[in-house]
């Protein structure tokens, strides 16, 4: 059970949850739904595509806030719930900051923990419209303002993304929060559960986006990491014509509020004021702090998915199989079990297709690829096509295959989301649990890796 207001579905929140699963040693199937959620979503699959699109929908909208109730998100009970989901009373070392699928996977290796900056929370859509960003932003400003004013530990982003997120659109407002302080769930855990001298992994993700500043600590963003960069969601193009068309909208292009600033990235980017509280800290406790600094959250995949490779060859284990994640589908646990190698990409879109391409490229063949890919329900502009995947996995592998796709369903199949952990499971050659991976053959990697990859590494005084 998560803290009041924050979406389970979310990038943040679901990534958290594997990584805790992950770090005590457990699987974390069907994105932590219990057994008996489970079933319905399977049996989706036989519902119509419009149907399934509109139960999807619903779901998401049922994850919610009231307006009327912003005044009970409470973002100290939030970390302390991130904070209470490790159970262990001490850890060799912590990783904090943004957001990343291949986070959870060095976690995992690790078995440290991982402290998210940016949540989630959705609110309830009061007017507006998924093609209207100028009225999204107004229907909920009020609760923005109300939200920033009651936590000044707080930057919020408004994110509106008609291309990705039409079906939760529908039904909610995407707020996502970062903090700007280390809240005291955040400062105990790297005061009392990090020996003298630990090791803080600061995830430093720098991607930005234009966005319309509403005040000090509130942006909206319209447009988010995919397929599309700014400038073809404000001006329109043949390809947003035909995706409206597509969907019976009546308009060229969207109206939205000109932004007049730039932010780090709703989802995916750290807010730099996080870093004077945690160096505080780090100088108190005798801690050291590495910053692990990328342009992009998919960058930090080729250097996990590497690490893997030269951690199976040091314990013999041949590293024959790529496993694909993709956004909130990862499944640490038996990724280690199946003696797979990692590979994470940011969503089902053109550029995460591209760089998994570059790694492929650049790397020794597999023996085998498998892969999971997130289902939006959405014919996004720019979507790749399961058969443009497929071509390009064949770049690493002569047997390649999706994992609980049903490929005539795509990108609605929704039941995917039920199966894949499933499918992980069933990948043959079950072994042994490693034992973690030492924080100082980590930093012995990254410092053989400087150049090597899209990844800046510096140590923080």
């Amino acid at each position: 059970m998560s803290a009041y207001g924050v979406a389970g579905f979310d990038s943040a929140a679901s990534l958290l949850e594997a990584t805790a699963e992950a770090v005590a040693g457990r699987d974390y199937p069907a994105m932590g739904h219990s057994t008996w959620l489970r079933y319905p979503v399977k049996a989706s699959e036989l519902l119509p595509t419009g149907l399934r699109r509109a139960a999807y929908a619903k779901a998401t909208g049922f994850e919610g806030i009231a307006q009327s109730s912003i005044d009970k998100v409470d973002p100290d009970e939030i970390a302390e719930w991130a904070a209470g989901l490790y159970d262990q009373p001490r850890y060799p070392a912590v990783m904090i900051g943004s957001s990343s699928g291949a986070l959870v996977h060095l976690a995992a290796a690790m078995r440290v923990p991982w402290l998210p900056q940016t949540v989630m929370v959705g609110v309830k859509r009061e007017g507006g419209g998924v093609d209207d960003p100028r009225g999204d932003l107004e229907q909920a400003r009020r609760c923005g303002e109300q939200l920033v004013a009651a936590n000044p530990e707080i930057q919020l982003h408004q994110m509106h993304d008609p291309s990705q997120d039409r079906l939760s659109l529908q039904y909610i407002t995407y707020f996502r929060f970062k903090y700007r302080r280390l809240v005291s769930a955040y400062r105990r855990f790297l005061t009392e559960r990090l020996p003298q001298g630990s090791l803080i992994i600061v995830a430093d993700c720098r991607k930005t986006w234009p966005t319309t500043k509403i005040n000090d600590r509130y942006v909206f963003q319209f447009g988010a990491v995919g397929s599309m960069e700014h400038e073809e969601y404000v001006n329109g193009s043949e390809r947003v014509r035909a995706y409206l068309e597509h969907y019976g909208v009546d308009r060229q292009g969207w109206d939205a509020p000109p932004a007049d600033g730039t932010s780090p990235e709703a989802e995916w980017g750290f807010e730099p004021a996080l870093m004077d509280d945690i160096a505080a800290v780090a100088r108190d406790c005798g801690h050291r702090i590495l910053r692990v600094s990328f342009e992009d959250p998919e960058h930090l995949s080729p250097v996990v998915a590497d690490l893997h490779r030269d951690w199976y060859g040091r314990m013999n284990r041949p590293a024959k199989r790529l496993v694909v994640g993709s956004f909130v589908q990862v499944e640490a646990h038996w990724t280690l079990r199946t003696g797979s190698v990692p590979f994470w990409t940011t969503f089902n879109c053109q550029p995460s297709l591209d760089r998994l391409a570059r790694y492929l490229a650049t790397s020794p063949k597999f023996d085998q690829i498998r892969m999971m890919i997130f289902p939006h329900g959405t014919e996004s502009v720019g979507l790749p096509s399961l058969d443009d995947w497929r071509r390009t996995l064949r770049r690493g592998s002569d047997d390649v295959d999706f994992l609980g796709v049903s490929e005539d369903a795509y990108p609605h199949h929704f039941g995917t989301l039920a199966r894949y952990s499933d499918e992980v499971r069933k990948l043959d050659e079950h072994l042994p649990l490693p034992d973690p991976l030492p924080v100082p053959d980590l930093e012995r990697f990254l410092e053989g890796a400087r150049g090597r990859y899209d990844v800046g590494m510096d140590y923080v005084d």
